[in-house]
């Protein structure tokens, strides 16, 4: 297996299992394991079981580790959150995407008191680093988490129309470099055995892609630097599912791990629950880069444009991550 993909599947699939265990920790801890276990589902479970083999057989230390880094975060969400007694837990991510259900916003776990309900959005991130809150496809951004804004379907339309137009002459370009035939798009690119990750390009190729995406991104965030100055208020209201909290309910719930050789060894946690004074600060655009950073009173929210996967297919998104200031 490509080192490129074990990383991409590494990234996935330590991220669910990280979830699961912490919510199992957590029903032990309550003595509610049957009933969580009970309350799985078969998809979920195949799933998970293949996950962990993965992990087993690529990445072993960390089956040692996760629960480590898992049981730490479950003492200080029960202590946080000042916790005495939990009735149910179960794990909603999965089933609420399949589902469409989006009460709970981008909540993994669900946790049920006596008196409360806590929707759990758990993450695990290098220390000091961007952690991940959202993604979007580039064609439908500006409508999904801007809709406030009057001009906004005019504006995604005008913005698409740009977008095809620069993929157009990206896709082209890249076939005169390779000296192959254009039939439209990247239609008979692999054919010939040509890389279609962005991380496989080289020379004139990563240049090319480059380009293209530099000047995708600079529209892209000047269009947001817009929605900024036309009303800062309503824009930082936009942001919110941005930053994770699509429901205000929701709460962020973070383990940061600093790498040892091919071992996670625990740095800190952060239980984050919904700023409501959070104040917009500064807009930074950035030159020769694909992303910028719109920084907020107590955090940076980080965009950033990123193919689908393969730079051949046009369907690229528009990559949301947070950092917090201390």
């Amino acid at each position: 297996m490509l080192n490129i993909r074990k990383e991409a599947l590494l990234n996935e699939y330590k991220g669910n299992l990280y979830e699961f265990i912490f919510a199992s920790l957590l029903a032990r801890k309550f003595s509610l394991e049957g009933i969580f276990y009970q309350n799985l589902g078969a998809d979920i479970k195949e799933m998970l079981e293949y996950q962990e083999k993965f992990l087993r057989e690529f990445y072993p230390e960390l089956i040692l580790d996760l629960p480590k880094l898992a049981q730490s975060l479950v003492d200080d969400f029960i202590t946080n959150l000042k916790i005495k007694k939990i009735n149910n837990i179960e794990i909603i991510g999965k089933v609420a995407l399949a589902s469409q259900d989006n009460r709970y916003g981008e909540a993994d776990v669900l946790v049920q008191s006596e008196k409360a309900i806590y929707p759990l959005s758990i993450k695990l991130g290098k220390a000091q680093s961007y952690l991940n809150t959202k993604s979007a496809g580039i064609k439908s951004f500006f409508q999904k988490y801007f809709a406030s804004f009057a001009a906004v379907e005019s504006i995604q339309n005008d913005f698409n129309q740009f977008y095809d137009q620069a993929y157009l002459e990206f896709s082209m370009q890249m076939h005169q470099a390779a000296e192959i035939d254009y039939l439209g798009g990247f239609k008979n690119w692999s054919q010939h055995n040509l890389p279609e990750l962005p991380g496989q390009l080289t020379d004139e190729f990563k240049d090319l892609y480059k380009a293209f995406s530099l000047k995708v991104s600079q529209k892209l965030l000047g269009t947001l630097y817009e929605f900024s100055k036309l009303d800062k208020e309503k824009f930082l209201l936009a942001l919110k599912p941005l930053l994770g909290f699509s429901n205000d309910q929701v709460i962020q719930v973070s383990t940061y791990y600093k790498k040892v050789d091919e071992s996670y060894h625990f740095f800190g946690n952060r239980i984050d629950q919904f700023n409501k004074n959070i104040k917009l600060e500064t807009f930074n655009l950035k030159e020769q880069v694909n992303y910028c950073d719109i920084e907020l009173s107590d955090r940076i929210l980080q965009i950033r444009l990123k193919a689908m996967n393969k730079f051949t297919h046009a369907s690229f998104k528009v990559n949301c991550s947070v950092k917090y200031k201390s």
